[in-house]
């Protein structure tokens, strides 16, 4: 037999609060790295500056703690403090996690919102690496190619290492090259050639 959904609800309620207050008895007692999870408690509770405080506190003794940085990212976005979000997740990526999927999102997003299409590229393919099944990248991918096709700037490279070159770019550099018959072209880099003299 089902509960009405108020009993239901009250129940859900209960439990919540008891393991609650669990996690705040244990970290009274000096477990302190639970400071996460009671900091997620408290943002969903809406009780944002406690959340704030409890994950700067415990930042300041675990400040390699990368579940920390990720959830003091999304608070502040909650809040709309949208620099310091940002600031926060790209801190996850160069110095800690960088294929951190929360942050390789919000940096895609933000970066797409603000026109930046090279960025966007990088974080995508970072993500991508990470995570080929996400149904969210296809749209991404091609809102990001949308924005290329506006963007004068040449495309990156889809291997370290190799270059792509198109015929107009190699055009100007093929006509400047000098004639194989210029023997004062050539003479400084072939001694055989200099004087237009062929070896046969």
């Amino acid at each position: 037999m089902r509960l009405p959904v108020p009993a239901r609800s009250k129940l859900v309620q209960r439990d919540r609060d008891q393991g609650r207050e669990a996690l705040e008895s244990r970290f009274a007692r000096g477990e302190r790295t639970l400071f996460v999870p009671l900091a997620e408690l408290a943002r969903r509770d809406g009780r944002l500056a406690e959340a704030a405080a409890l994950l700067e506190q415990g930042l300041e003794e675990c400040p390699r703690r990368v579940s920390a940085w990720v959830q003091l990212a999304r608070l502040r976005a909650q809040e709309g403090r949208m620099d310091e979000a940002l600031r926060h997740y790209r801190h996850v990526l160069e110095a800690l996690d960088p294929q951190n999927l929360p942050a390789l999102r919000a940096l895609t997003a933000s970066s797409l919102a603000a026109g930046d299409v090279d960025a966007a590229r990088r974080l995508l393919e970072a993500w991508s690496a990470q995570d080929p099944e996400d149904p969210e990248l296809a749209d991404l991918l091609e809102e990001l190619e949308a924005m290329g096709a506006a963007d004068p700037s040449p495309p990156v490279p889809r291997a370290p290492g190799l270059m792509e070159l198109s015929l107009a770019e190699l055009e100007p550099a093929y006509l400047r090259a000098p004639s194989p018959d210029d023997p004062d072209a050539w003479a400084g880099a072939d001694p055989q050639r200099a004087g237009g003299e062929r070896t046969g």
